[in-house]
């Protein structure tokens, strides 16, 4: 019989324990996906957690939610350790998080989801016609006064497909403040549809992008927030047939009912990584770019989230694909300009430079004509053929375009000038010396914002202004080149103005 000296048996032991241990920690759960929250952040509502995604099969998992401050300082809410939670008069003003620990025979470290948009009371819209800017209500009135018939509505950026920034309903020169909405991060450019207004708040301090539907006559919020994902806090949208469409930076397209919020689809866009490019809606198709490995603009079925067709371009970031019934137009770095077939996405033309890199800026199309923004390959191009018809300022943000006149904004200076090639400039404006914004048409007006909080209404004819009001925070330029936040952008409608500023959403009427 083979004896074991004491020593040999401690180290043997001492092996043996060393492989137990080691075996346990193989199985302790790691987290590979982060826990999310669904549901709308109103008091009175239930959120719900998902545990996301670990190693190892864990048997169980337990949960603590956790109630944050706008700074993101955070403190746990007591006796809530289901997955489950009731949102209450004490969440009103903060966001929330959850903090998920998965279970085998060991525990977890524990993992948290992110912040969720800020708990906003129900029906929490600002009504206000005399309060200074900035100072809100504690409630809704939902009496507001209504809307009048409109048969335009504002879809996209810059109002329609085109991006023309045009509407032809007037906007009032005695016009007021009618309500505001705080919504806890930098808003997007909105829509107005229907008798709803739709926008995107998201921002570094919030960096997953929320849909809200408000109300157009009061303010109040009829659905939402909806968070929408994504690696970083952007996220725009567009609207068509009932349905509101967003594309977040992951690529993730979803459909939301427009009345009650619902998501119809969700689809993933393929073959790119990287998307920055506002979607835009029209005649039964979304039109979409996304960039990584070169670029590539979508074209996909409205009705049930389909691929119809896809399109290689230089780099696809940075510009909203301008669509009308014969073509797809879409703009990137250097001037790259393309014409797509709508219905199979057949190349009709292509502005090839001497150059080609990332970004882009989304392109206008109106009377036959593609206003391309570059800052060294800008061009007015005939649509039917991308032959250049005149030079153009096209560095600042997107021009409004009529049937008659361009309205133009060039280092915080707006000028107004007859669309026909070459033509002088008719008039120019730098209000405070603050613009920013793209400017837009109501009717026989243009109007535009600056960082200041101003918002100027003009004689389209003349530049003379009308009527001005402030907005009581900066009305940020359209960033075109990153994904910080949203897109911003004014819009109007059957007598509305809808103004963005900061994380405040301002209606005039």
């Amino acid at each position: 019989m083979r004896r074991v000296s004491g020593l040999a048996l401690a180290a043997a032991l001492a092996l043996t324990g060393a492989a137990s241990a080691t075996a346990q920690l193989a199985q302790r759960p790691v987290n590979t996906s982060a826990p999310r929250i669904s549901g709308h952040v109103i008091q009175g509502k239930q959120l719900t957690a998902s545990h996301g995604r670990w190693t190892h099969s864990p048997s169980r998992f337990t949960y603590r939610w956790q109630r944050c401050s706008k700074t993101g300082a955070c403190s746990m809410i007591a006796h809530q350790t289901t997955g489950r939670y009731k949102l209450g008069k004490a969440d009103v003003g903060h966001r929330i998080r959850v903090i998920v620990t998965a279970h085998t025979s060991l525990r977890s470290k524990p993992a948290h989801s992110k912040l969720t948009a800020m708990v906003v009371k129900p029906s929490s819209g600002v009504t206000s016609t005399s309060s200074p800017p900035g100072s809100g209500s504690s409630g809704c009135d939902s009496s507001g006064p209504s809307l009048p018939d409109s048969s335009t509505s504002a879809t996209a950026y810059q109002i329609d497909p085109e991006h023309t920034g045009n509407s032809p309903d007037s906007f009032s020169a005695s016009a007021s403040r009618i309500w505001s909405d705080d919504l806890g991060a930098s808003v997007s450019y909105p829509l107005i549809v229907d008798g709803k207004v739709y926008v995107i708040a998201a921002d570094n301090s919030s960096p997953d992008p929320n849909l809200f539907a408000l109300d157009a006559s009061t303010g109040c919020i009829d659905w939402g927030p909806v968070p929408l994902g994504g690696g970083y806090p952007w996220a725009d949208l567009t609207y068509d047939s009932g349905q509101v469409f967003i594309v977040n930076s992951d690529g993730t397209l979803e459909a939301f009912d427009a009345g009650t919020g619902a998501l119809n689809w969700t689809d993933q866009l393929p073959g790119q990584y990287m998307f920055s490019s506002p979607p835009t809606a029209a005649a039964g198709t979304v039109y979409i770019a996304g960039a990584g490995s070169g670029g590539t603009v979508y074209a996909v079925t409205e009705s049930d989230g389909a691929l119809k067709w896809t399109a290689p371009v230089e780099n696809g970031d940075n510009s909203a694909p301008a669509v009308t019934s014969t073509g797809v137009y879409a703009s990137y770095a250097c001037g790259q300009t393309y014409e797509f077939d709508p219905s199979t996405g057949s190349l009709k033309w292509w502005r090839s430079t001497e150059c080609e890199g990332g970004g882009g800026k989304t392109p206008v199309v109106a009377n036959g004509r593609v206003y391309v923004r570059d800052f060294s390959f800008p061009a007015v191009l005939d649509a039917n053929s991308g032959s250049i018809l005149s030079s153009f300022r096209g560095s600042g943000p997107a021009p409004a375009v009529t049937s008659s006149m361009i309205f133009n904004v060039e280092s915080g200076v707006l000028s107004g000038a007859s669309v026909a090639p070459g033509s002088s400039t008719s008039w120019t404006f730098r209000g405070d010396g603050t613009l920013s914004s793209a400017p837009i048409v109501a009717g026989d007006s243009v109007i535009v914002a600056g960082t200041s909080g101003e918002v100027y209404d003009l004689d389209s004819s003349t530049g003379s202004v009308l009527w001005s009001a402030n907005a009581g925070a900066p009305v940020s330029a359209p960033d075109e080149q990153n994904v910080s936040q949203p897109l911003t952008g004014l819009a109007a409608s059957g007598g509305l103005l809808v103004v963005p500023a900061g994380d405040t959403l301002v209606a005039y009427r």
